[in-house]
């Protein structure tokens, strides 16, 4: 969709008469920049969320596909000047996703192009340069006025957890009223992102990589960490006890992975049906490294994760002790677990797919070819256990349409209740559990929690050629 409305500004931008005035659209973006960069501290509802910033998305790039035009050359001269527009388009490339990842710990390039966006304005260039100075001048002037009235009644009026969002509300108005001063609004556009980037960086440690930023928070009582990425969290574990001592000792799993938890009873239960042991098990996604405590005595586990710096970060026992404590010598492959474990022995009890990108699990871990490749690594007896927990998505019949490609039975359970973080940080989960026999799932193919998903023939099976991500939102309206 991006790139739709990305393609679609040049149709609407490249032409003599504007559809729409940069008078208007100088307004819009203002506005919806001032509440975007409000979005950087303040979560907003996923549709409201997309809705804003794709609008936004669209308006930034039709001003500045207007000044392109505005300010082409000659006809003799056009292919330079489209020349240039692509070599424009490679740098912008190259910045976000090569420079951006390495320079910082979180996303700060999409508000600093945001703040960015603002100078290119139509009416930006039109003053000279004593009446810029004097205009951003002032509003500086009272962007500063505003941050240190903020502070200095924050102590006894405002709480510390809020005074980010109060000083980006009162900067966000400030930049809406001034919509038609750009010399003014640049500088307050600034001090924001300023402001939404010392906020942020005060709750929490950051690492990026690649695959996105990975959160290192604790809680409001100090008593847990958690690891989240983008807006989910994929592990925590408790540091502190009631009295502030800090936890020694085993650590207990929390959140998804807790024993009696979904995964945990899926596990415990194939456990049982063979024999009380499960011999070769493969976990597809490390996250905090919770699962290790799940391995029991005798049992040969491997973990399969994309990303370096997750194994990092589970590996630091100053972070999280789940693998230092309960595994410290499990292997763990880095790598596309479509292409590492591809390459492992066949033979396994168990393969546990726990792979997630903030909220959601790759689509490609969910296809017809992926779980022909889980069920080839699986023994006769095998069975695949799938954490599908989605706030936006429902793929419990997506999961069964694949499964029968393979002849599997699908069981699932839908956890209805989370444990309070005071007491344990248990949080509920979605979770599939496929066999070619619901016998060898053990006791969870007779609880009645676990529901078995009859497949819908007539939908057309995820492949590694076919997805359909709008199926999956309208499951989850109807769920």
């Amino acid at each position: 969709m991006p790139l739709a409305l990305f393609l679609v500004t040049f149709v609407l931008a490249f032409r003599d008469k504007a559809l729409v005035t940069p008078t208007m659209l100088g307004r819009l973006q203002v506005w919806g920049t001032a509440l975007a960069l409000m979005t950087a501290i303040a979560s907003v509802p996923l549709s409201l969320g997309l809705a804003l910033h794709l609008a936004l998305f669209f308006i930034n790039a039709m001003l500045c596909h207007g000044a392109l035009y505005r300010r082409r050359p000659a006809a003799t001269r056009l292919t330079e000047f489209y020349v240039c527009m692509s070599l424009g388009g490679v740098l912008g490339g190259i910045a976000c996703a090569l420079l951006a990842p390495q320079l910082f710990s979180r996303v700060l390039e999409y508000p600093m192009l945001l703040v960015a966006a603002l100078f290119c304005r139509p009416a930006f260039f039109g003053a000279d340069a004593r009446a810029w100075i004097k205009e951003a001048g002032r509003a500086s002037l009272i962007c500063m006025i505003v941050v240190a009235a903020v502070a200095a009644a924050a102590g006894a009026l405002l709480p510390a957890d809020s005074i980010g969002f109060v000083l980006m509300a009162i900067l966000a108005v400030l930049m809406m009223a001034a919509w038609r001063a750009p010399h003014q609004v640049a500088p307050t556009a600034l001090a924001a992102f300023i402001v939404a980037v010392v906020a942020a960086g005060l709750n929490g440690e950051s690492v990026r990589s690649f695959f996105g930023v990975h959160k290192l928070t604790r809680t409001g009582d100090g008593r847990f960490l958690t690891l989240s990425h983008g807006t989910t969290i994929h592990g925590a574990i408790r540091i502190a006890n009631d009295d502030g001592t800090a936890v020694a000792g085993r650590p207990e799993p929390t959140t998804y992975y807790t024993y009696e938890g979904a995964i945990g009873a899926a596990i415990a239960s194939v456990r049982q049906a063979r024999g009380g042991r499960l011999g070769s098990v493969a976990a597809i996604g490390l996250g905090a490294g919770s699962l290790a405590c799940h391995i029991a005595a005798g049992e040969n586990w491997r973990f399969f994760e994309i990303d370096r710096a997750v194994l990092r970060i589970a590996s630091d026992p100053g972070r999280f002790r789940f693998l230092s404590e309960c595994a410290p010598d499990v292997p763990v492959r880095l790598g596309d677990a479509r292409i590492t474990l591809a390459g492992e022995p066949g033979g396994k009890a168990l393969i546990v797919l726990d792979a997630f990108s903030s909220d959601a699990i790759p689509a490609h871990l969910l296809t017809r070819e992926a779980i022909g490749l889980y069920l080839s690594k699986l023994d006769r007896d095998g069975v695949l256990v799938v954490n599908i927990s989605n706030r936006h998505l429902d793929l419990t019949r997506i999961l069964a349409r694949a499964a029968a490609e393979h002849g599997l039975a699908t069981y699932v359970v839908r956890e209805t209740a989370d444990e309070p973080t005071e007491r344990r940080f248990r949080a509920r989960a979605i979770v599939a559990a496929l066999a070619r026999e619901p016998a060898h799932l053990g006791a969870i193919a007779q609880d009645p929690a676990w529901q078995r998903v009859v497949p819908d023939m007539a939908r057309r099976p995820w492949t590694d050629d076919f997805s359909d991500i709008l199926q999956a939102i309208l499951d989850k309206q109807r769920s």
